[in-house]
């Protein structure tokens, strides 16, 4: 009789000075690139970075392009995908799921948004082009693109301690909290949206005129994360024509 051989089994072994760590660590899944947006558009996008772990939220400066300059007056109509030099995104309550909660295998990270009009007597009102993804008037709030910012973890000793970072990333994807259904912003279609589209969004809707230095009501909206990650960059654009105030 011929022996079996025996067969090597991996093992996982998390070391962490918190149980809760543990039942989050695995290797990063290889993530998707997102399709990359227009030049135009990643110019022009207002950024945002939050972390899932300690639900603060922070604006990047480096990340907010120059353009025609916050408090700048507009002298007549005109149509605009909006973003950092015109609006502000404030957030609360930010809460993180369970594991498989909503979807499987991912974290809900939830949170509430709303936009602020950051221009100096000038008004926003309902977009004429490209044309709106509702009948409904308002102003259409559009997650760009939205990745995790990547690390890839590691060990690190001090006298007799050993830490061990897990690596952090993975995919980051719309969840069904944005109340639109991914519609294509710059071609004002649901229909040529796919995997590959770079400028189709799920979005919000807000209500219209949000006036010069107003801000607009609170929505909730939501991503669907992998456990391994651990901090999001989003990118929002408005749709939005431009008035002067009266």
């Amino acid at each position: 009789m011929r022996a079996t051989p025996h067969r090597l089994v991996p093992v996982l072994l998390c070391i962490s000075t918190s149980l809760a760590a543990c039942s989050d660590v695995a290797l990063a899944p290889p993530a998707r690139a997102p399709a990359a947006l227009p030049a135009a558009i990643a110019r022009l996008a207002y950024t945002v970075e939050i972390s899932t772990a300690t639900a603060s939220q922070s604006v990047s400066p480096s990340e907010q392009p120059s353009g025609f300059g916050a408090g700048a007056r507009w002298p007549v109509s005109a149509a605009s995908l909006l973003g950092a030099d015109a609006i502000a995104i404030e957030t609360a309550r930010i809460e993180r799921s369970i594991v498989g909660r909503f979807q499987p295998g991912k974290v809900r990270l939830s949170f509430d948004l709303r936009v602020r009009n950051v221009l100096r007597g000038t008004d926003m009102i309902p977009p004429t082009f490209p044309a709106p993804p509702a009948l409904d008037a308002g102003i259409f709030l559009f997650s760009a693109q939205s990745v995790a910012i990547e690390a890839p973890g590691g060990v690190s000793t001090s006298g007799n301690t050993v830490r061990v970072s897990p690596p952090e990333g993975g995919t980051v994807t719309a969840s069904i909290d944005w109340d639109g259904a991914p519609y294509d912003y710059v071609a004002a279609s649901f229909a040529s949206c796919n995997a590959r589209s770079a400028t189709c969004a799920r979005f919000e809707r807000f209500a219209a005129p949000l006036r010069s230095g107003g801000l607009s009501e609170w929505r909730r909206v939501g991503y669907d994360i992998d456990p391994t990650v651990r901090h999001i960059r989003l990118r929002l654009v408005l749709a939005a024509d431009l008035v002067n105030s009266r």
